[in-house]
């Protein structure tokens, strides 16, 4: 069964779990769950929202935060996609999804995009 552009989360049988996680709350004592999942996504597609999916679900994610690179540094030139509409395209894609939030930071500083500079902006603002 598909739900929308790109396959938002699943529900099983009567559990109050889904694919991607609905609460942002989490069992006491522990720190909500944070995924990160960058890349180009240019564009975005039906492979990406799997590996989303599947990734809410396999950690047990609170929150995941869509990540589009300015540029990787890992590939010699830019996206084909403009930026706008990579980030519209991923609005649309993931939007709609619990927990999923499309953030535009790496694409607000110079190019290339590193991870690593992504989580220590993270940290310092916790």
């Amino acid at each position: 069964m598909t739900h929308g552009p790109m396959y938002p989360p699943r529900r099983r049988g009567n559990h109050a779990e889904s694919a991607m996680a609905t609460s942002d709350h989490s069992p006491a004592g522990e720190q909500p769950r944070l995924g990160l999942y960058g890349g180009s996504f240019d564009p975005p597609h039906k492979g990406h929202a799997h590996v989303l999916r599947t990734a809410m679900e396999a950690g047990r994610l609170q929150r995941c935060l869509v990540v589009p690179a300015a540029r990787s540094p890992f590939k010699r030139s830019g996206p084909v996609v403009g930026d706008a509409v990579r980030l519209e395209l991923l609005r649309a894609a993931f939007g709609g999804w619990p927990g999923v939030e499309i953030d535009e930071r790496e694409l607000r500083r110079p190019p290339p995009s590193f991870t690593i500079d992504t989580v220590r902006e993270l940290a310092r603002e916790t």
